[in-house]
């Protein structure tokens, strides 16, 4: 989740049973996808936790955290709220940044949705050349994950 100086909602009331972490890169189109996962200790602390995290701005924490991983070299050109077809409710944003001079920019999206106990957080990584496939990308990620969901 982001992370930012004055972003730090309470966790302590909150459980995590269980978390694994994943990265796919395909050098050919330029994209990574990273999926984190966590399943809670019930599917009421989940929605405690959503509640907690995106009652307040996101956006600025995200910027944060793109520009602290990403270096002073880049330059956030938009930050906005996506809408993105799925079964469960999502949160999901775009943080479009450029490194350098004259570069296409680079969408980082990142997407945030749990079902049950499970939660999910899938950030996706791909050049704006792909943006008219980047949509149903995006929504394949989160259905194929929520068709592996047990709990």
């Amino acid at each position: 989740l982001p992370a930012c100086p004055n972003f730090h909602p309470n966790q302590s009331d909150l459980t995590v049973t269980g978390h694994i972490e994943s990265v796919f890169t395909n050098g050919n189109g330029g994209i990574q996808v990273e999926a984190d996962v966590q399943i809670m200790k019930t599917a009421a602390q989940v929605t405690t936790q959503y509640a907690r995290i995106f009652r307040t701005g996101v956006i600025p924490c995200l910027k944060y955290d793109v520009l602290k991983s990403v270096g002073t070299s880049a330059k956030i050109q938009d930050a906005t709220e996506l809408s993105v077809a799925s079964a469960v409710p999502m949160h999901a944003f775009r943080v479009s940044v450029t490194v350098g001079s004259g570069t296409a920019p680079i969408y980082l999206d990142f997407l945030y949705f749990a079902k049950g106990r499970t939660e999910y957080s899938v950030n996706v990584v791909a050049p704006s050349t792909q943006a008219a496939q980047l949509k149903n990308f995006e929504a394949n990620v989160v259905a194929r994950l929520l068709a592996r969901n047990r709990v």
